[in-house]
């Protein structure tokens, strides 16, 4: 029996020493992809390629993507060492535990060598902790990143990096900043000597959007109170205007000197920030009711061929969305039998005699009680829809062409422009003659050549119609001002001056490039960028509407021209 038990410790001894001597080559690999992973780190973090921008500017920061695949790299091969280590400790705690029975003396000579972490050939990993910290919120003070450091005798300091900058900048004593929303990713390094290995950690913070409520609304001058915002970002954000909806809620009269005075509560809801820093706050209230008088109110008359339809109240200044699909979908034999495509079609929306679109649909801020009318005028037999574009003030309504008949040209007159025909493409290459015969329903595009304006690239506040450089042509929305500055989205200036234009959704920038002059420009910024170099905006980029907004004046001098302001007519001209 004795025999038996002394060979079953020896056997177990045997395989653990083939064991631990396969085990130290496998030592020897993982130190090697450890230290190897370490090396990349290292490489990685010190390669500031990657330019970001934050609340103090741009910053140099090391490409996240890279960053994270080599740390994720390092924690592996350190989890596969701390791996060896357990299992060496395991099986040293069970060669003590038998080491003083009466079979010591067969197993003494097969204990294992174990790893000697002091000799230099490998180096130790140091026991350098990093305090978790919790979630943030945007606004909340300065605070520091916390590390416990056990390895005194290694006397190098601890150094720490952000990647993520725009969430949290970090300096080099780990004096942390919040510059914004979002998952902020943060690297505590401390280099080893010959003993110690280099510590790299990580450390993920969650800082969370600032919660804010609509204490007010100026809906005349479309602006929005909030509560909680900070003080640095007043005046940065705002709601969406053309999004909220209202509603009267009940009605009370009261007398004063003046007389009966109805008092209403207006309900708002459907709020949606915009602004500079809309992206880092987050309403806690999606409605608001409000307490206004009548003079506050404006009547609305939908009429059909001048026979009202429907009568709508709404707030002054509100934002209206028309579609007379909407307007005029009721039961009625009179409104069923106009709008019916084989007995009529659609002339045009009008306010009063001028018509204001040949669309069924019309967006407007409303200012005064109006009456809109859809005008639908009856068919005679066969024939097609002409719809006109007619790239100035001038809206035309649609017309009716019988099948065989040819097309009756209006020529349109301006003092300040010469009119060169009707073409059937929007870019104005295919021009209509005056037996042009229609076959089918057709959009007409009008071409303008204003006199004496070759060199000039001229744009009017709050008008979609600018010459370029003495060709009429539209965009989709008016240049506006902010703070003395006109604005407007980057394509329509850059485009017609030559350069080519990219919007960076990921980093919210607008690039602009003829070839000899690169423009970078990111919303919420005043630092701009030309041919890589830093440019204070007087104005930064902004989103309303789901556009982008740019400065004018300095794109168009960026990219060579002069710029000049005509306060008579509100205009910007831009002079090759």
């Amino acid at each position: 029996m004795r025999r038996k038990l002394v060979s079953l410790v020896l056997s177990f001894c045997l395989i653990s020493l083939c064991v631990v001597v396969s085990a130290d080559d496998y030592l020897d690999y993982v130190y090697r992809m450890m230290e190897k992973a370490q090396n990349q780190l290292n490489s990685v973090l010190s390669e500031k390629n990657t330019r970001v921008f934050t609340g103090n500017g741009w910053e140099q920061v090391a490409n996240p993507h890279a960053v994270n695949d080599a740390y994720e790299k390092v924690e592996y091969w350190k989890d596969k060492y701390n791996e060896y280590v357990i299992n060496q400790q395991q099986l040293q705690e069970f060669l003590d535990s038998i080491s003083n029975s009466d079979y010591s003396d067969y197993t003494s000579d097969y204990s294992s060598s174990s790893y000697n972490e002091n000799t230099g050939s490998k180096k130790q990993l140091m026991d350098v902790r990093i305090i978790n910290v919790d979630e943030k919120t945007y606004g909340d003070e300065d605070f520091y990143i916390e590390v416990d450091d056990y390895n005194k005798e290694v006397e190098n300091p601890i150094v720490f990096s952000s990647i993520t900058p725009e969430v949290i900048y970090v300096s080099n004593d780990g004096k942390a900043h919040i510059n914004g929303s979002g998952r902020a990713e943060i690297f505590v390094q401390k280099a080893g000597n010959n003993i110690y290995a280099d510590f790299v950690g990580k450390i993920t913070i969650k800082v969370n959007k600032r919660k804010i409520k609509i204490t007010n609304i100026d809906a005349l001058n479309q602006k929005a109170e909030f509560d909680n915002v900070l003080d640095s970002d007043k005046g940065m954000i705002n709601i969406d205007f053309s999004l909220v909806k209202c509603e009267v809620t009940n009605q009370l009269v009261n007398k004063d000197q003046r007389g009966e005075i109805s008092n209403k509560n207006l309900e708002f809801c459907n709020f949606n920030l915009i602004g500079i820093k809309a992206n880092e706050y987050e309403l806690e209230n999606n409605s608001i009711t409000i307490d206004y008088s009548d003079k506050y109110f404006v009547t609305c008359h939908f009429t059909l061929n001048e026979k009202i339809i429907t009568t709508e109240t709404y707030f002054l200044g509100e934002y209206i969305n028309i579609n007379t699909d909407t307007i005029f979908k009721v039961d009625n034999k009179y409104m069923n039998f106009v709008l019916n495509s084989d007995n009529s079609y659609f002339a045009g929306l009008y306010i009063g005699d001028e018509i204001v679109s040949n669309d069924l649909s019309y967006s407007f801020y409303i200012k005064k009680d109006i009456t809109l009318t859809a005008k639908y005028i009856p068919k005679s037999g066969k024939g097609y829809l002409v719809k006109y574009i007619t790239n100035c003030d001038v809206i035309l309504p649609n017309s009716f062409v019988k099948d065989g008949e040819k097309l009756e040209i209006e020529n349109l007159k301006r003092d300040d422009a010469e009119f060169l025909g009707w073409y059937t493409d929007e870019k104005l290459t295919k021009k209509v003659k005056q037996d042009y015969s229609i076959n089918d329903t057709t959009i007409l595009y009008a071409k303008w050549k204003e006199k004496n304006t070759d060199n000039k690239f001229v744009l009017q506040i709050n008008k979609v119609d600018a010459n370029v450089f003495g060709t009429i042509k539209r965009n989709d929305v008016a240049p506006i001002t902010r703070n003395d500055r006109t604005m407007l989205p980057a394509r329509f200036v850059a485009e017609n001056l030559g350069a080519k234009v990219s919007w960076i959704e990921d980093d919210n920038k607008v690039v602009i490039d003829n070839n000899t002059t690169k423009i970078i420009i990111v919303v919420g910024s005043k630092t701009a960028y030309v041919n890589d170099k830093a440019v204070t905006l007087d104005v930064p980029a902004f989103t309303e509407n789901n556009r982008t907004y740019t400065p004018v004046r300095f794109i168009a001098e960026s990219l060579g021209t002069t710029v000049d302001w005509d306060e008579s007519t509100q205009s910007v001209i831009i002079t090759k």
